[in-house]
């Protein structure tokens, strides 16, 4: 891995521009060694190197992540005669390519006593030919050599070719049993010819050597054998063959000629007579004498003596001479592969320091140079298309200065777009700019290609690279959202700083569908000057050309590539040949030409020529067949294919590659061709392999057919591996279609699966049947070990890519499930080492061919895992998974024991083995899949960097929201400026706008969905295209926004109103209000609430479509106006009470739109152009409230509405609003002819057109709503407050109102606001929307919680939290709900359909504020936030809220604090009124009371010793002691035994804990810490806090307490004496106040929960941070239990954990690795008390030993009442 720095310097800055094709390779993690040997005499030590030594080197070789492959292209062959004589070429080419990939040695020798075959030349020049021919007197030598070599004119130069051994030996290769003497008999034949040619071939040469005409070096190639061609090419010629090579020679002492010819001749080189072949020997000690000289270092001599059978292994000096060599070959190879890789580990993890960035910036430069080599490959070979390269370039020569849209070139698959593409980039360079860069990507010829994340990944990355911008973090890089917003950003980045940049997509269809790529969400459509995106596709892919003909409206930037002409193909044909050395004949040009005409396709072109480089010049034309179209091309040449090499082993070597993932190495095809019984059978058909024992596939067979295959198949590197995969798509589809049905497509994904499975590997041995063979061989194939990592930080990557695929494929669920699926190590490496979307894709392949609902449950979980580990940079310890996986899915274990059960039991046990201190979890306490939340729309965020990508970033909140249901988006705005739409149907961005540089106040869509409107903080007015995204028009000045700039900066949540009625009438308003307190109930302050944001609309949409095609999307307005084919953008300020200011109004109808600057007029502009038409209204003197029927609504005087025709600015009517004289709600209709003086100011706070009954809805300050209707009449409703906001259904016919806490619903009729139902909430209501069909409501409050309403019943179907703050605006599509909010900057989406059941069971009511829990972890008492005067039981065995009877549990007043005695078995309730309620546990039916105190009755607090036998009670001014004891058994309560002034505190109280001896520890709101002893009345200051103390935590036994406060500060005190033992503070991102703390059982440790949503746990002794786990939601409450805890979350989530840490934490240990945070302990030098391991017991009850008579009869405690 490397970094950005290293990538620029590895492929140079020119590469990474696009200005060179040039590009360095990267480095390859492949070690491929060539084994050069004689055949016959070296068979024994390559069966032994193969069995023992290989084995050896190739696990070494995955330790450091390489890969070993050795090329024996002699192995498993009776001899090394060729029919067509290739072998020797082959032999070369293979040397060259081991030499251009191998990372460590490329070559190694095996030399003996034989020199080995020495063969005909295959090729000899025309001239060289003919001149040795010419040194022949005789005529017959003559005629001899020209009927073998037949000159070939089609070779350039041309050649005289030397004719396979069949073609005059017709049965040389038959190896039919009746067939067999004429065999031999040709086989024999052959031998004698090949003699004799040689021989007239080295007469001749050296004869010309002496005269001349010929060098040494020509003439030698006639004598010389494969042996030492094969060593000159791979060692002598070799820069350094010490560090490349190795060379092993064994010697054969006393061994005599005559045992040579006799019984030895596989050991020497014998004549066709059957005698030494002295010439050869001679030539053999020639070439050990150069290697004894020239490679002396790397060459090892070994000496054996051969016994009569030969070498034999079962021999004891044969053995030890073979385990010898194994010896020498693997230390020298081990020895090679260290020396090059240098020590460092190509595989290893985050081998780099720089984690994820540093391997993206690896793949980054493969990518780069796999599309430089493909675009140089079809660069050398294209020719003209002139006209439409011209055409392209001109466009976007015009378009460079100017924002544009992307070119699109279109045109037939196979037709030569990837080609033209390549050229086009080439052009281009020029072209623009000599600095221009060009950034090229050929999709779906990569892994990296295929994926739209990883597409982008990788574009950024390069733009970084070259422009200098820093890179950005791997969180951002690994979120589609953002990745999608980056590549966008960077975009207007490079044109801003003035540089050029050329984007060329090819293929768009070969992406893969992940992220609903095929949508093309993330296509720009808006490109700023000098930014040109090209992108091509293939007129088949109908759906994407419809998407990109509808948002790219210039029809002149599509262009559609024509098939090519005859004449036109003329050329490319000629430089197809020419780069391959060849020609044709005329009339095989032909041939080939008049094909082409039939189909027009470079593809065919390509197959056909690719099958006529087979053709000499005396092949004639009625002999060849080249096909008509493409496909049939494809098929005539696997069926040359087959007749050469055979149908089986064609067929399934190209399905392997056709089958598999990302294709299939070399090695790894040779080994699966291994596993492949048929194919072995078939090659060992006639003859044995080498050992019966040991079975492969020869390795020359799978070099032979890669040869003839040529360019048709493509390597591509993944991961430093090169891999085979085919040229273009239709060759593999034609192999599939040509080869696989349905049985034999599992039966090969069966195979590939076997394969990476590793189940056969190791030694084990794999049945069978060779035909020769009458029994089944146990044999072993051989294949690598297959384990999931090779070494510590060395993942098997390829097994984690390829095994589930093959696995699904082959129907092999049971193993699917059992070792990936089913297996969280599996999922665990999978997630960790490819990341947690490659996971999710495998998941997601289970569930698009199988359905099972268990899958989806983990793919679902999955998905909510995702956004956490994107955030720390996806690479995460172990134990985050661990535990999310647990915690989500646990509560499925029941339904589904098989899988989630395997799971969740997987991950207990993972648990008890972790070495590190962990949490171990218990139950389900996260979200769990299926359940209420879909997704999070994410994206609004800024930060301090100029580049946003950069730093960490802080959310901003969403200030406006709209919806167009019709083209399924949802548009939203933020104060940052920014407008983000989305598709709502696929949850994908579609633009992301820099709309202004003040907050967005207010948005509207418009225009049937083809444009919005929206205003900004900057005063200004934009008009986008939604198709588009581009700015239509820009009014500037269009506004007042001095308010809302003002309540942007000052409150907390801002809030958005937008509201839409009819198809083509919109309307949207903004408000800007502040958040008051949940917890204030006063009529007073709520008028002090802010308004919320409602987003309505009234869209059908047709049955077939999704829900969310479904909808009804509500905007409530604080202040909106709609009318039909109109809309009113607005905001105010009601926390003043000021009259509300609009922002602008829209009447589609008439093409206007009204905006109001300040002290002006209302002004009107025309809707498509931004052109001005006039004014109305009185200046300075009138406000705009909106638009209806076709009219602006204009106040003024007070109360005087006044409408203006929007077509011609002229007055149509004007109304006035009169208070009614009786306000008892009650309907008044007043009727006016006539305007008359203002009676009293109107004060709107929310306005509503009623389109459908043109009217309009007026609210105002003091609750009233008017009901104007468009005949100048109106009727007055009294609402029990103020009004907020206003929503009506689609039909018009139900109307909703917020007042407060209360959503009242009202039927709208003709003449009357009838009122339905009140719908109460536990805080004010902020939004409400009603569903399509007016079935159900949502309304969302201060409270953070959003509530289901069935809207005939009144009754509440659900609740849940909404997450992270107050939702301000709400949209309904179907079942689905979106919510936005003024103080987050994301949108969440909400699913109505989940299962209820599954968070009953995980949780309380979220919200609960006032929760206390049992330390065994069976129930938790908690208040509910709607009525605060009844305490509820929730049992966590069942998940159910429970009541002992209907009236145990209620309370008089609303409490105020909750505690329990967790021995003694009491619930402590205090009330506001200053009553303490004790409500015995044992006994339901009853209760105790303390009353309240006549001079201090307000209840703040209270707090429990740690043993139970004193309680303190925190009351307005002072903090009362009682003692807690029991009559006759039964319990009460008796004090107050003593009294602390609250006037000693510099501030208010805020948390307190009663320690043993009557000591009091309590913390204030200004950071103050007082230990106060009640029995010496005497107060001791303590190291106070810098915020407010939040937190006081006792141990066990009362020795030692932990001080908690808002800031990141804790402090652990030792009580007796009172010291300072450690202060521990922690540094985040977020909020780290301590909410809650509790010590372990055996007080060895301290459990704190923070706001920053995370439980972590510190070591009493050191105060070392151990553990840290985050929760998603703060800890409100915990209580230790067993070896760990119980807590309760702010989202109601009951949570169990155990935890274990090992005696000694490993060094290196690191609690934050997942965290972007700090820690730091101070602590005093002491010595430390050893520790009680438990804690006392306090005083408990048994229901069984109370005797119930006496109980009643005792006498009352004079200070606890029994009730």
């Amino acid at each position: 891995m490397m970094s950005m720095e290293a990538v620029i310097e590895a492929v140079g800055l020119a590469a990474l521009k696009g200005h060179s094709q040039t590009v360095p390779q990267p480095r390859s993690s492949v070690v491929r060694v060539f084994l050069s040997s004689t055949c016959s005499d070296m068979t024994v030590e390559r069966s032994v190197l193969l069995d023992k030594a290989y084995p050896e080197i190739q696990s070494f070789c995955q330790s450091l992540g390489l890969t070993f492959e050795v090329v024996d292209l002699r192995w498993g062959l009776r001899d090394m005669v060729a029919v067509d004589h290739m072998n020797t070429e082959l032999c070369l080419g293979e040397i060259q390519s081991c030499r251009q990939i191998s990372v460590g040695p490329t070559f190694t020798v095996l030399l003996g006593n034989r020199y080995g075959h020495r063969p005909l030349s295959r090729v000899i020049s025309e001239r060289e030919f003919e001149l040795l021919v010419g040194k022949l007197s005789n005529l017959d030598d003559i005629k001899f050599l020209n009927k073998w070599y037949w000159k070939d004119d089609n070779n350039v130069p041309p050649s005289y070719i030397l004719q396979p051994i069949t073609t005059h030996f017709a049965h040389y290769d038959n190896m039919a049993a009746d067939c067999a003497e004429l065999r031999d008999k040709d086989v024999l034949s052959w031998q004698y010819t090949e003699v004799q040619l040689l021989k007239l071939l080295r007469s001749a040469a050296l004869q010309a050597e002496k005269s001349g005409q010929i060098t040494s070096e020509q003439k030698n190639k006639y004598f010389k054998s494969v042996t030492e061609l094969e060593i000159e090419q791979g060692l002598l010629a070799a820069q350094t063959p010490d560090s490349t090579s190795v060379v092993f020679v064994r010697e054969l002492p006393k061994l005599r000629k005559k045992d040579l010819q006799k019984n030895l001749a596989a050991f020497t080189d014998i004549t066709v007579d059957g005698l030494v072949d002295s010439e050869a020997q001679e030539l053999l000690s020639s070439l050990k004498t150069r290697l004894f000289s020239d490679c002396s270092s790397c060459l090892h001599l070994n000496s054996v003596e051969l016994s009569k059978g030969g070498l034999e292994p079962s021999r004891k000096e044969h053995a030890q001479y073979l385990d010898n060599l194994c010896e020498q070959f693997m230390s020298q190879i081990k020895e090679r592969i260290s020396q090059q890789v240098g020590g460092s580990n190509l595989g290893r993890l985050g081998g780099d320091g720089d984690g994820g960035l540093g391997e993206a910036c690896s793949l980054l430069h493969q990518e780069i140079y796999h599309h430089a080599s493909v675009c140089g490959r079809e660069c050398a070979v294209f020719r003209g298309r002139e006209s439409l390269l011209g055409k392209m370039c001109l466009t976007m020569w015009n378009l460079t200065n100017t924002r544009h849209m992307p070119l699109v070139l279109t045109g037939p698959s196979g037709v030569g777009k990837t080609a033209l593409m390549c050229k086009l980039a080439q052009e281009m360079r020029g072209l623009l700019d000599q600095r221009a860069t060009v950034v090229l990507r050929l999709l779906g010829t990569s892994s990296l290609s295929s994926d739209v994340d990883a597409l982008l990944r990788g574009i950024c990355l390069q733009i970084c690279g070259v422009f200098g911008l820093p890179p950005p973090t791997m969180s951002v890089l690994n979120t589609h959202q953002e990745l999608v917003q980056l590549f966008r950003l960077m975009l207007e980045e490079v044109s801003a700083r003035g540089e050029m940049l050329l984007l060329i997509l090819d293929s768009l269809e070969q992406l893969s569908p992940a992220h609903n790529a095929l949508k093309l969400h993330w296509l720009p459509r808006d490109l700023p000057a000098n930014v040109h995106l090209v992108v091509s596709l293939p007129d088949t892919a109908a759906s994407l050309l419809n998407r990109l003909k509808a948002t790219i409206e210039e029809p002149e930037n599509f262009f559609e590539l024509e098939p090519l002409t005859c004449e036109q193909s003329r050329p490319v044909t000629e430089a197809y040949l020419s780069a391959a050395g060849r020609s044709l004949q005329k009339e095989q040009m032909e041939v080939v030409l008049r094909s082409f005409q039939k189909s027009g396709s470079p593809l065919f072109l390509r197959v056909a020529l690719h099958t006529a480089l087979q053709w000499t010049s005396h092949t004639h034309a009625s002999d060849v067949q080249v096909g008509e179209s493409a496909q049939e091309a494809v098929d005539l040449l696997l069926q040359s294919l087959e007749r050469k090499h055979g149908r089986l082993l064609v067929s399934r070597a190209l399905t392997y590659i056709a089958l598999s993932r990302d294709g299939l190495s070399e090695a790894e095809l040779r080994d699966v061709l291994s596993l492949d019984d048929e194919v072995l059978a078939e090659v060992y058909r006639h003859w044995l392999p080498p050992s019966t024992s040991l079975v492969r596939t020869p390795p020359l067979l799978w070099t032979r057919l890669r040869h003839d295959l040529g360019d048709l198949l493509v390597e591509r590197q993944i991961g430093g591996v090169h891999l085979l995969t085919f040229y273009h798509r239709l060759l593999g589809e034609q192999v599939q279609q040509r080869y696989l049905n349905g049985e034999e497509r599992a039966q090969r994904h069966a195979v590939l699966a076997d394969y990476f499975q590793g189940i056969w590997s190791n030694g084990r041995s794999k049945p069978i049947q060779l035909p020769p063979v009458h029994t089944k061989l146990n044999a072993d194939r051989k294949v690598p070990f297959q384990p999931l990592w090779f070494a510590e930080g060395v993942a098997n990557l390829r097994k984690l890519r390829e095994l589930p695929y093959h696995l699904l494929h082959a129907d092999r669920w049971e193993q699917l499930c059992g070792y990936t699926i089913g297996s969280m190590d599996w999922l665990s490496y999978k997630t960790q080492v490819c990341g947690v979307q490659s996971t999710i894709e495998d998941l997601s392949l289970c569930t698009t061919l199988y359905e099972c609902p268990e899958m989806q449950l983990i793919q679902d979980a999955f998905v909510l895992i995702k956004p956490t580990l994107d955030l720390i940079e996806g690479h995460a310890d172990p134990s985050l998974l661990y535990t999310e996986i647990f915690a989500r899915l646990h509560c499925f274990t029941e339904t589904y024991p098989a899988l989630i059960g395997r799971l969740c039991s997987q991950c207990q046990d993972w648990f008890t083995s972790c070495p590190d201190p962990t949490l171990i979890p218990r139950s389900s306490f996260l979200p769990p899949p299926g359940g209420v939340l879909k997704t999070a729309l994410s994206g609004f965020k800024t930060g301090t960097s100029h580049f946003t990508w950069l730093c960490v970033r802080v959310c901003v909140g969403v200030k406006a929201v709209d919806v167009c249901p019709t083209n399924d988006l949802l548009v939203a705005g933020s104060e940052d400026g920014m407008l983000i739409v989305w598709n709502v149907r696929d949850l994908e961005v579609v633009h992301t706008l820099a709309a202004h540089t003040g907050p967005v106040l207010a948005l509207r869509v418009v225009c049937g969905g083809s444009s919005c409107v929206s205003c900004g903080g900057d005063g200004a007015l934009r008009c986008w295209s939604l198709k588009t995204g581009r700015q239509l028009y820009c009014i500037q000045e269009a506004f007042s926004c001095t308010t809302q700039i003002t309540g942007a900066e000052n409150t907390s949540a801002q809030n958005t109103n937008t509201e839409n009625t009819s198809e083509q009438k919109t309307n949207l308003q903004n408000t800007s209000a502040q958040n008051t307190s949940s917890d204030n109930t006063s009529e007073q302050n709520t008028d002090l609430q802010n308004t919320s944001a409602q987003n309505t609309s009234s869209e059908n949409t047709s049955e077939e479509n999704t829900d969310l095609k479904n909808t009804s999307a509500q905007n409530t307005s604080s202040a909106d106006c709609v009318a039909e084919n109109s809309s009113t953008l607005f905001t105010g300020s009601p926390t003043t009470g000021s009259l509300h200011t609009p922002l602008c109004s829209v009447v589609e109808e008439s093409a206007v739109i009204f905006t109001q600057a300040p002290n002006q007029c209302v002004k009107a502009w025309h809707l498509e152009t931004g052109e001005s038409l006039y004014d109305v209204g009185p200046p300075g003197q009138s406000t705009m409230l909106g638009a209806l029927g076709g009219c602006v609504c204009v106040l003024s005087d007070g109360d005087l509405l006044t409408f203006y025709k929007a077509s011609t600015g002229l007055e149509s009517m004007q109304i006035r609003l009169s208070k009614p004289p009786d306000s008892n709600g009650s309907t008044h209709t007043l009727s006016h002819s006539e305007t008359h003086s203002s009676t009293h100011t109107l004060s709107p706070t929310c306005v509503l057109p009623l389109v459908r009954q043109n009217k309009l809805l007026v609210a105002s300050k003091e609750g009233l709503i008017f009901q104007v209707s468009n005949n100048g009449t109106y009727i007055a409703t009294e609402l029990p407050s103020r009004v907020f906001f206003l929503s009506a259904s689609e039909d018009e016919r139900i109307l909703l109102a917020g007042c407060g806490r209360l959503v009242v619903v009202l039927e709208v009729q003709a003449s009357s606001l009838q009122k339905q139902r009140e719908l109460p909430h536990g805080a004010t209501v902020l939004t409400a929307a009603v569903s399509s069909q007016a079935e159900v409501l949502v309304s969302a409050a201060e409270d953070q919680l959003i509530r289901v309403w069935c809207l005939s019943s009144g009754k509440l179907q659900d609740t849940f939290h909404s997450e992270d703050s107050c939702v301000t605006s709400l949209a309904i599509f179907g079942q689905t709900v979106v919510s936005a909010s003024s103080s987050s900057g994301s949108l969440k989406v909400w699913q109505l359909t989940s299962d209820l059941n599954i968070r009953a069971r995980a949780s309380i009511p979220a919200h609960s504020s006032l929760v206390t829990i049992s330390k065994d972890g069976q129930s938790a008492f908690f208040v509910h936030c709607d009525n605060r005067k009844e305490i509820l039981t929730w049992d966590c065995t069942t998940g159910e809220i429970t009541r002992k009877s209907a009236d145990a549990m209620d309370a008089s007043a609303e409490v105020c604090c909750l505690e329990l005695a967790q021995q003694k078995r009491l619930l402590f309730c205090g009330l506001r009124t200053g009553t303490v309620m004790i409500y015995p546990l044992d006994f339901p039916l009853e209760t105790l009371c303390i009353p309240p105190l006549k001079d201090i009755p307000q209840i703040q607090s209270m707090a429990i010793s740690p043993h139970e036998e004193c309680m303190v009670v925190a009351y307005d001014d002072a903090v009362c002691l009682f003692e807690v004891t029991a009559r006759d058994s039964f319990p009460c309560v008796e004090g107050p035994l003593g009294r602390f002034s609250l006037t000693q505190l510099c501030s208010p109280l805020s948390c307190m804990a009663l320690m043993p001896n009557s000591r009091l520890l309590c913390g204030g709101e200004g950071g103050e810490v007082t230990l106060y002893n009640f029995r010496s009345s005497t107060a001791t200051q303590l190291e106070p806090h810098a915020a407010r103390v939040t937190c006081i935590a006792l141990s066990n036994w009362s020795s030692q307490a932990l001080v908690g406060s808002q800031d990141c500060v804790q402090r652990l005190w030792s009580l007796s004496p009172l010291l300072l033992d450690h202060t521990m503070e922690y540094k985040g991102f977020v909020f780290e106040g301590v909410l809650c703390a509790a010590f372990s059982v055996n007080d060895r440790y301290i459990f704190t929960g923070s706001l920053d949503k995370t439980i972590k746990v510190w070591d009493v002794a050191s105060g070392d941070l151990l553990c840290v786990q985050y929760v998603y939601s703060p800890i409100i409450k915990m209580a230790a239990h067993k070896d760990g805890i119980v807590a309760v979350s702010q989202q109601g989530r009951f949570i169990k954990e155990g935890f274990r840490c090992p005696a000694q934490v490993r060094p290196g240990f690191n609690p934050l690795q997942n965290f972007q945070a700090q820690f730091r302990v101070t602590s005093r030098e002491k010595t430390l008390d050893p520790q009680n391991a438990v804690s006392r017991d306090g005083q408990s009850y048994n229901l069984a030993n109370i005797n119930l008579m006496s109980m009643f009869k005792a006498k009352q405690s004079n200070t606890c009442v029994l009730l």
